[in-house]
């Protein structure tokens, strides 16, 4: 279900905080514009607004590269995810409000040439985007030939055999229902995060007390990591064979080179909430290495039923 509203109040702990009722995108706008301390959006919202902030917004993947690609003066920082979830009727069970950016094709006349992004833009191809992600996928791919539609979906199913779009997936429900492929690694992946803006976390004590008690969750933290394995897991098993090469689970969690990007832990503590490239680097390194062996432990009992995530 989804309930939509004006405003309420909340009282969470000794604070009270009113939400306001905005369409998913406005939360970045409004902190963008400075008129909120604090919002929950995701990170393809994000990069569709803050994108000009970013030394190189083709390289911030993953939400937790993004504090470290900042360039530009701003206050906008990832305090963390939030870890929302909503049910999955593959599992039978909340999951995480993951999603990747990916491209989607309609089944059609087979073709030598894969379908990724490399190689639509060496061949100059259509490919369908959602508005408001085109300035992201240009950026990307400057000699794609990007098509700004409303619904990607439709305008794939409405095209010819073989048609290309990027779109926004998370169970892969509605891509199976219209009998669309799925393909490769998505341009980035997303999820509900909780955005702050850092000079005000800084000034305001409640507001950081408030921030503090919602406990932001780190990328390479535990419980995210399992997440990360049933998202994926879901996706994989609703996919099936629709999902054409398909990456392994840990080399979709992050890849080698993301670290060099600013993949690496950080903290609420941590000054800027930005990776540091010479304190603890190796020990950060090391976490983020052994991350992959987490994800890969709990994948792999989810392919034998032993979910580890039931309490």
């Amino acid at each position: 279900y989804r309930l939509g509203f004006l405003g309420y109040e909340w009282n969470i702990g000794k604070t009270k905080i009113r939400v306001e009722g905005e369409e998913p995108h406005n939360g970045s706008s409004l902190i963008k514009l400075d008129e909120v301390d604090f919002t929950v959006v995701g990170l393809d919202e994000l990069l569709s607004m803050t994108q000009h902030y970013l030394e190189d917004p083709t390289k911030v993947t993953k939400w937790g590269m993004y504090n470290y690609q900042l360039i530009k003066p701003t206050s906008i920082r990832v305090a963390g995810s939030a870890m929302l979830t909503c049910y999955n009727n593959i599992l039978c069970h909340e999951v995480q409000d993951m999603v990747g950016f990916f491209l989607i094709s309609k089944k059609g006349v087979g073709s030598r040439r894969p379908i990724d992004l490399e190689t639509l833009s060496t061949h100059g191809r259509h490919v369908y985007v959602k508005g408001r992600y085109c300035g992201i996928v240009m950026a990307a791919y400057p000699k794609l030939l990007v098509e700004s539609v409303e619904d990607v979906e439709e305008s794939v199913m409405r095209g010819e055999k073989g048609s290309v779009g990027l779109e926004i997936v998370q169970s892969g429900n509605t891509l199976k229902s219209k009998d669309l492929l799925l393909h490769g690694s998505p341009l980035f992946l997303s999820e509900s995060l909780y955005v702050v803006d850092y000079d005000r976390f800084q000034q305001n004590p409640t507001l950081r007390k408030f921030v503090e008690y919602l406990n932001p969750v780190g990328y390479f933290d535990e419980d995210r990591l399992k997440n990360f394995s049933r998202w994926y897991y879901a996706l994989e098993q609703n996919m099936g064979d629709s999902w054409v090469k398909r990456p392994h689970v840990d080399e979709l969690l992050y890849k080698t080179e993301d670290i060099d990007l600013g993949l690496r832990p950080y903290r609420l503590r941590t000054r800027n909430w930005k990776p540091d490239d010479h304190y603890m680097r190796e020990e950060a390194i090391s976490l983020a290495q052994k991350s992959r062996e987490i994800v890969l432990k709990y994948y792999k009992k989810l392919h034998k039923n032993d979910d580890p995530f039931k309490t």
